[in-house]
């Protein structure tokens, strides 16, 4: 399966990011890694 990241999808991520890492880089990290694991996952849905 390929996955397309659309521009404002990309910015949107971004964005989200580049607040909680206002508060903690680390915890945005963490986000992301979530994000990007329940996009990469296959759930058998």
């Amino acid at each position: 399966m390929k996955l397309l990241w659309m521009p404002q999808a990309r910015a949107d991520l971004t964005a989200i990011y580049e607040y909680i890492a206002e508060g903690s880089a680390q915890n945005a990290e963490r986000v992301i890694e979530r994000v990007s694991t329940s996009i990469f996952t296959d759930t058998g849905d």
